[in-house]
């Protein structure tokens, strides 16, 4: 592989050998990382937060809360997570902002958390288009004392962004989940956040949620935050397109607050993965005479990390459908979409059908000159990456995976 610190594309080639076993590093998550962020500027004030990440979303929401903005125009660039958390951080406390982002971040619907929002008591306005960024926000000091209804998403980042403001409310607030929360592992992991820092959280009959008021804690805490698993799920498949190499996940553990964890470990059979804990690491490798039938995937709780499963399956020549799929279309880009056009280029056809998408592999085939498009997307530039093991590749914008996890491309040379 070439130097990549600057590249507007890398070439990738076969290596000429590969290694038995291979030790990797992924960044500290992401999700918890930026969880425990607005935590600590709504409540724990001196909160140390170690092992941050080192993905770019998590320097950007750092850096606008260190900034202390309250007046004026605050923009998040390409970041959903940090345009959504900011919403509700802004809509309830104390500012008069402008909240916007890149074009694309602007495609990305917002409604239902500001309808949400809007039940509070928050005074949230749309400066241009209905539903989307960019957002007029004249935050308020929230009462509460009243239970918040699902407002027609299922998305779980929109009740997460509730949830951490909710104990501002000085009468407390309930909120109602779906009965189908999209990614409920993720509002799960919220909770455990929140909870891990002592702030109580009431389960309720009927999907309720209650959060009493919280004042501000000034006591200095520490907590760690884990590896991150959606990087970690990468190397996780890797093994199944390199059956004689054993890769070691450094700091990893299956014992986790994100639900990637669980699902993984669950899969691993399924798919002929052996996961085997050492100390402080987790060893991933393929099972002796282990076979891949046709399978289905259901990724609704886990969606960031199906991209990596399709294009590794792919390559298997392995036919699959797929549910749970369905945000995938406004994230960083229209993933689905995406896969559809750069997997074509290599004979794959990915298509939807009667409420499932399908994997048909038996056009699979390597073309001399093959270029992939990343979209903008860190995880559309890792996934089609596998392509690289099996012919010569040229993948354009690689640094895009700085949003997620930047030294990928650095770990990946590893396998040379």
């Amino acid at each position: 592989m070439q130097d990549q610190s600057k590249a507007t594309s890398i070439q990738i080639s076969p290596p000429m050998e590969l290694p038995a076993s291979v030790e990797v590093f992924v960044p500290g998550s992401k999700s918890i990382n930026n969880r425990l962020l607005i935590l600590k500027k709504l409540y724990f004030p001196s909160l140390q937060i170690e092992d941050s990440s080192t993905a770019n979303d998590t320097h950007l929401l750092e850096q606008i809360l260190n900034n202390g903005t309250t007046q004026g125009s605050v923009n998040v660039q390409d970041a959903g997570t940090v345009f959504r958390f900011l919403t509700a951080l802004y809509a309830c406390t104390p500012s008069n902002i402008i909240l916007h982002g890149t074009p694309r971040l602007q495609q990305r619907p917002i409604k239902d958390l500001v309808e949400m929002l809007l039940q509070l008591g928050c005074n949230i306005n749309y400066k241009e288009k209905n539903g989307f960024a960019p957002l007029e926000i004249k935050g308020i000091t929230p009462q509460g004392a009243i239970t918040i209804k699902p407002s027609g998403s299922i998305s779980s980042q929109f009740y997460s962004a509730l949830a951490m403001v909710a104990p501002l409310c000085k009468e407390g607030l309930r909120i109602q989940i779906p009965e189908e929360l999209g990614s409920k592992t993720y509002w799960n992991m919220t909770l455990q956040c929140m909870q891990s820092l002592d702030i109580p959280v009431v389960k309720e009959p009927e999907n309720l949620y209650h959060f009493p008021f919280y004042e501000k804690n000034e006591e200095i805490k520490s907590i760690t935050v884990e590896r991150d698993w959606s990087a970690a799920s990468y190397w996780y498949f890797l093994p199944l397109l390199l059956p004689n190499t054993k890769i070691t996940v450094k700091h990893l553990r299956l014992d986790s607050l994100q639900g990637d964890s669980l699902f993984l470990k669950n899969l691993a059979d399924t798919i002929g993965l052996q996961l085997q804990e050492q100390e402080d690491n987790l060893s991933i490798s393929k099972k002796a005479d282990s076979s891949l039938g046709v399978l289905h995937l259901d990724f609704s709780q886990n969606p960031d990390i199906s991209l990596n499963a399709i294009v590794a399956l792919s390559l298997l020549q392995i036919d699959c459908t797929f549910t749970g799929l369905e945000s995938l279309s406004v994230k960083e880009s229209d993933r689905t979409q995406a896969l559809q056009i750069e997997l074509s280029k290599i004979g794959i056809h990915f298509y939807f059908y009667e409420n499932r998408w399908i994997l048909d592999t038996k056009s699979l085939h390597f073309p001399c000159k093959l270029s992939f498009s990343t979209y903008h997307d860190h995880r559309v530039a890792m996934a089609l990456s596998y392509i690289g093991f099996f012919a010569p590749i040229q993948i354009q914008n690689p640094m895009v995976v700085n949003k997620s996890y930047p030294g990928f491309w650095e770990e990946l040379g590893k396998m040379y």
